[in-house]
């Protein structure tokens, strides 16, 4: 439970007050948002060859529920070359102003042979890039899976998932945490781990889910028969981090007790307790549902002591 804790010393209206606090929200309801920065793509199949180049199938979705499977080869008419990739995206997105959860996958296969002297390069592609705004303290926790089984013709794998806060980058992995490996021309960056579970806190600002699968191998006569196999699966959960009462002060309302006055960041269950000591403390005034803003309770002071200690507690 989130809290502040004061001092109110009875008999003097002078009132010092010491609050421990983890974070300062910022005014305003919570809220998180889905800006227009986010993208699924899936590119089944693209061939080039001596024969000219191809696209099989490319599909865009920015709905909530996005579940698309494509398979495509190499027509007949491409007598030397047989190239086939299957590419898969399924993911589904659901958002409140207080949480997100965004499950799914990303996946490639690929195989592909020639014949003769023919040679040809495949590239497939399945991502997804998501924006999301929030506006203070929110938690998250990413769970992420990926598998690449590559062949020795393939130059640009990629099998990545993780969070950045500076947008979506080809050349390195997301920033914040990231999962898998991805190589591009000139380099390669592999995650600490392929697959795990990370969770932590994120400040008020804009951030990107990021899941990458991708492959682009060439098939010659020395690489007559090639696959492959490029999978990400993800399960991302971002939850409003309920905050605690601040913008807490006594005033004497004239009969002896005071007008404790404090804001509340969010509606909810509110309660206050006194103690003597900082270590025991019993409910003053029981839980009680309050609205966002400014509230006022009425406190006394504490029957035998010159001293006292209140603290306001948000309870979920």
């Amino acid at each position: 439970m989130k809290k502040k804790i004061f001092t109110l010393c009875t008999g003097n209206t002078a009132l010092a007050a010491f609050l421990f606090t983890l974070f300062i929200p910022a005014a305003g309801a919570q809220n998180l948002t889905l800006p227009n920065e986010y993208r699924r793509v899936i590119n089944s199949l693209f061939v080039t060859g001596s024969y000219g180049s191809s696209y099989f199938e490319t599909d865009t979705n920015v709905a909530g529920s996005f579940n698309v499977s494509n398979t495509q080869s190499t027509p007949g008419f491409y007598p030397d070359i047989s190239v086939a990739g299957t590419t898969l995206q399924n993911s589904t997105i659901t958002a409140t102003p207080t949480s997100l959860s965004v499950t799914g996958q990303v996946e490639i296969s690929s195989s592909g042979s020639v014949f003769g002297l023919a040679s040809a390069s495949r590239t497939g592609l399945s991502e997804m890039v998501i924006g999301i705004t929030i506006d203070r303290y929110f938690t998250y926790s990413l769970q992420v899976t990926t598998t690449m089984n590559t062949n020795s013709a393939e130059t640009v794998p990629i099998a990545i998932v993780g969070i950045s806060d500076n947008g979506d980058s080809v050349s390195s992995l997301p920033d914040i945490v990231a999962y898998g490996s991805q190589a591009y021309p000139g380099g390669v960056a592999t995650a600490p781990s392929a697959s795990g579970t990370n969770t932590g806190v994120l400040t008020a600002g804009t951030y990107y889910l990021v899941a990458r699968v991708h492959s682009q191998t060439v098939v010659d006569p020395n690489n007559a028969t090639m696959t492959e196999h490029f999978l990400a699966t993800f399960n991302l959960t971002v939850t409003y981090v309920p905050q605690p009462p601040d913008k807490v002060t006594f005033t004497p309302n004239g009969t002896g007790a005071f007008n404790l006055e404090w804001n509340a960041p969010q509606p909810g269950n509110y309660r206050v307790l006194s103690s003597t000591n900082l270590i025991n403390w019993v409910e003053a005034i029981p839980a009680a549902t309050w609205p966002y803003g400014l509230n006022t309770n009425t406190v006394s002071s504490i029957p035998g002591s010159n001293r006292g200690f209140f603290r306001v507690e948000y309870v979920p």
